[in-house]
């Protein structure tokens, strides 16, 4: 995997140096996409850049972004997906108030790029509280699609992986993407004396149909009976599983079953830990995923904890869409073979569902298996219950389980 390949995804954060008072938005941005919620993919799967500065002068417009149709700068490729977060604030509209300044030139080529290339480049403005950019100027005019409200970071930061997911899974030339589909899992029997499992439920729904995520989210609760397991093998893509977790749902045995799919089947998982009175035992099919604790609030549950487990589900989604396209990007690439491109760690219910559906040729007899997934690897223990069961399963060469971390350790 040594050969060069442009990055996946360039977000490049586009503000007038008149408006540095919300310039803290690259803070925001970069703080964001480079924590710890695609911390764990390859290298180059997200970059975060600026434009603000005067590129020959103070009055000039910033450096030109590497867009599908221009020139490379040193021959460097365009990224496979632009983004440019766009600042609609007060000095850049002043500064793009005339069609043939600097900065509304620059602009234009940027609307150019998105208009030939919508697969590839995606404008997305955030709109300040503050000094924003009138209604009636020329900025607001050519930046006609929806923008993001910066009320509060999180808040904005949310809305723009979402944009940011969904137009990563559309088809080109499809139009638009169709909503994430979210499969909200949970049990119907709760503790003696307790509704609060129909409480998290319903507060779950609120949240969602009280924020952008109504247009992201097609939630669906699961229904037992249903044959969602043969849809989701059949088109993965697209669907994310979020589990509320409370004291009976790891001993149900739909839960059960509905987890696995999704982890079989590679799907996003985050799982609302809200616990009443505590489980009898937990279940091993559980874990491996991203877990945000829920906690009470009198009668009912705190929303934030709510907003932040939504948070990390389009997070999820975002990086999971990343993975896919790296792996899409670098499997031509004969330098080292990848036998599995594990969208989350491998565990023995995944494990055992890839030796069956993936068996080993009798060329392979003698090579490990070679298992890619996103960081952090997994601990000692965990290698050694896995190796034991890819012996038993006739894997002669063993497991050989990497991150790209461990991967670039080793010079791959």
């Amino acid at each position: 995997m040594s050969a060069y390949h442009p990055p996946v995804l360039e977000v490049y954060v586009l503000w007038h140096p008149s408006d540095e008072r919300e310039g803290d938005l690259l803070k925001c941005v970069l703080g964001h996409f480079h924590g710890n919620a695609y911390s764990g993919l390859l290298g180059g799967a997200i970059e975060v850049f600026a434009r603000s500065t005067g590129w020959r002068d103070a009055r000039d417009a910033p450096r030109p972004i590497p867009l599908p149709d221009l020139p490379a700068p040193v021959g460097v490729q365009a990224a496979g997906l632009v983004a440019v977060v766009v600042l609609a604030g007060t000095g850049l509209a002043r500064a793009t108030e005339d069609p043939g300044s600097p900065w509304s030139a620059a602009l234009d080529v940027i609307l150019d790029q998105q208009a030939r290339h919508p697969g590839r480049v995606r404008i997305f403005p955030i709109r300040p509280v503050a000094r924003a950019a009138p209604p009636d100027c020329r900025l607001q005019s050519v930046l006609t699609m929806q923008a993001i409200t910066r009320a509060d970071d999180q808040g904005m930061c949310r809305d723009l992986a979402q944009g940011l997911a969904q137009w990563a899974a559309s088809v080109p030339g499809a139009g638009a993407a169709p909503p994430l589909k979210v499969f909200i899992s949970h049990t119907k029997h709760h503790a003696a004396g307790s509704d609060l499992v129909a409480r998290l439920i319903d507060q779950v729904r609120d949240r969602i149909g009280a924020s952008r995520l109504a247009s992201f989210f097609d939630a669906n609760a699961l229904q037992a009976g249903e044959d969602w397991d043969a849809a989701l093998r059949k088109e993965a893509s697209g669907h994310a599983l979020l589990a509320l977790r409370t004291d009976l749902y790891a001993s149900r045995e739909w839960c059960q079953r509905e987890m696995v799919i999704a982890k079989r089947c590679g799907l996003p998982v985050v799982v609302l830990d809200a616990p009443v009175h505590g489980e009898p035992r937990g279940s091993f099919l559980m874990d491996h995923v991203i877990r945000v604790p829920v906690r009470r609030d009198g009668d009912g549950w705190r929303g934030p904890d709510i907003d932040a487990g939504l948070a990390r589900l389009v997070d999820a989604c975002l990086q999971n869409e990343l993975w896919v396209r790296q792996r899409r990007q670098t499997e031509a690439d004969d330098a080292i073979t990848i036998d599995w491109w594990a969208p989350q760690a491998p565990e023995p219910a995944t494990l055992v569902d890839w030796f069956v559906r993936h068996p080993r040729p009798a060329g392979a007899a003698g090579q490990p298996m070679r298992i890619l997934h996103p960081d952090p690897p997994l601990g000692p223990e965990e290698r050694d219950v896995l190796e034991r069961m890819a012996t038993l399963a006739g894997v002669a060469g063993g497991l050989e389980i990497l991150t790209p971390r461990t991967l670039a350790a080793r010079g791959g």
